[in-house]
């Protein structure tokens, strides 16, 4: 999109310029309203490279501060995608329990596909809760970093069940290293 808008403007930057040499009427006012639309355009552009510097800013905090490799390639970021999961089965599923008492059906399906027995993950949730209970009536608060803690060690626990799941389904992998993007070097 960016690259695109460039080359319209370096288009319409020769036509001002043969508008203007022109000189009649009708050329001068294509010429001016032309560079009223490049104007408007420049601040656009302006406007998205300051959102991509803020990005690619973001990106590389985020990167640094959570260690991943400058060069990472598809295979770990596919493979990561099992631990999102895992989090995110678990996250979900504390709220149904924090809310209802129970996990819900599609929470309970979520877990299952990445390996982990409901009522596993209930007693594994059951005692996280009842851990925060205990804090909170000991007049301690406790933070989203013991949630994100507790979702962590979720994955250290679980991380490899999804492996069973492959096995009983006739998986022997869950990233196919033939279709990978590969960067060049």
């Amino acid at each position: 999109m960016l690259e695109a808008t460039y080359f319209k403007l370096r288009k319409t930057e020769i036509k001002i310029r043969q508008w203007k040499e022109k000189a009649d009427e009708m050329s001068l006012v294509n010429a001016e309203e032309a560079e009223s639309e490049v104007k408007r355009a420049k601040v656009h552009i302006d406007g998205a490279l300051k959102d991509i510097a803020v990005l690619q800013e973001a990106y590389d905090e985020i990167r640094k501060n959570n260690n991943i490799p400058a060069e990472w390639d598809e295979e770990a970021a596919e493979l990561d995608e099992v631990n999102h999961h895992l989090r995110q089965a678990f996250r979900q599923s504390h709220r149904d329990m924090v809310l209802t008492g129970s996990i819900t059906q599609g929470n309970a399906e979520y877990l299952e596909q990445y390996g982990v027995h409901l009522q596993t993950a209930k007693n594994v949730i059951a005692k996280y809760i009842a851990s925060c209970d205990k804090l909170l009536e000991e007049g301690q608060v406790p933070n989203i970093n013991h949630l994100y803690e507790f979702l962590d060690k979720t994955v250290e626990v679980f991380g490899n069940e999804y492996k069973n799941v492959m096995k009983h389904i006739g998986l022997d992998n869950i990233v196919r290293q033939e279709y990978l993007y590969r960067s060049t070097k």
